[in-house]
């Protein structure tokens, strides 16, 4: 695969909340599919994850270290969640080493936070029983947009959707400001016409009668 790791990227920048629960959801339903079939990754790191070049997307790497659960202790996907989980601080925080605390000034939302606590338990019966929990526990969870990272390649079909709303919305004002002069130079062609081709208003018979006035058929049409 052609990226960057995670890694890499942490010793780069600090990572928001909203980059952190994009790649949760990302990288949930990859350990889903492998816990599914009685397999474990056994190794989730910062090392291990690469963002992709070509679309941006986080690739679960060191597939060499997957084996099955029964080889190994019962329960042992919960270590892939808590790794996971232990992943999520470290980028959270911008520190590669971590002890599994919560960090001093980290600040999110209580949703995402509940969840985070929850995924670092130490024992497995607090915490989550398999990745489709995690995301079902994420739903719920509603950040702010974060700012797009310029480093961040943008996938050709969102480069389309981008590209077709700017340039819907740079053609949008001569639209408009033709038709607003084609309403003004219509409207006064029609006055100037209208003023020349009337007839003088007939007078009234009487007072509260309307004026009987004779109109040739092809007038009237």
């Amino acid at each position: 695969q052609d990226g960057v790791s995670y890694d890499l990227l942490l010793r780069q920048k600090r990572f928001g909340a909203a980059e952190v629960l994009t790649l949760l959801r990302q990288i949930l339903p990859v350990l889903e599919l492998l816990h599914g079939s009685g397999l474990v990754h056994g190794d989730v790191n910062p090392g291990h994850l690469l963002r992709r070049h070509s679309d941006g997307l986080p690739v679960l790497l060191d597939g060499g270290r997957v084996q099955p659960q029964d080889t190994i202790e019962r329960g042992a996907g919960w270590g892939d969640l808590h790794d996971l989980g232990l992943t999520a601080l470290m980028l959270l925080s911008g520190s590669a080493s971590h002890d599994g605390g919560w960090p001093e000034g980290l600040e999110l939302d209580s949703g995402f936070r509940q969840v985070l606590k929850r995924l670092l338990a130490d024992q497995p019966e607090h915490s989550f029983g398999q990745a489709s929990e995690v995301l079902q526990a994420l739903e719920s969870v509603v950040l702010p947009a974060s700012e797009p990272d310029p480093e961040l390649p943008v996938a050709p079909r969102a480069r389309r959707a981008r590209d077709r709303e700017q340039g819907a919305e740079g053609r949008l004002w001569p639209v408009v400001v033709a038709l607003a002069l084609s309403a003004l130079v219509g409207s006064a062609i029609g006055w100037f016409v209208l003023k020349r081709s009337s007839p003088a208003a007939p007078a009234l018979n009487r007072v509260g009668q309307k004026p009987v006035v004779s109109v040739p058929s092809v007038e009237r049409d």
